[in-house]
């Protein structure tokens, strides 16, 4: 779990650079049950590469993965990540979307 200090530190790195690296966030059990829930919606769903330049042409794109998988809640609600997000843009922050 991240110390007050860890949150403020990553939310100033969001702040100055954009973006922020939380190293070891989930556990490896987590990362594995994403990557299985994210090969098997892509089978189940035959589900293709991007077909725009915008997205690429070798890029497989999964929009709303919340609505496939529970699992998925696990991300945005992980003590290591929603405290950095809360700080970041405030408690009342507001999830409209969660792609692959």
């Amino acid at each position: 779990m991240l110390t007050d200090a860890d949150i403020q530190s990553h939310a100033a790195r969001i702040r100055d650079d954009g973006y922020t690296v939380i190293e070891r966030a989930a556990s490896p059990e987590l990362v594995e049950g994403l990557k299985a829930a994210v090969l098997r919606i892509e089978r189940e769903h035959n589900l293709g590469l991007a077909r725009t330049s915008f997205e690429g042409f070798k890029t497989l794109r999964i929009n709303n993965l919340l609505a496939y998988d529970d699992l998925f809640w696990e991300v945005p609600l992980h003590e290591n990540v929603l405290p950095v997000v809360e700080r970041v843009l405030d408690k009342e922050c507001l999830l409209s979307s969660f792609c692959s």
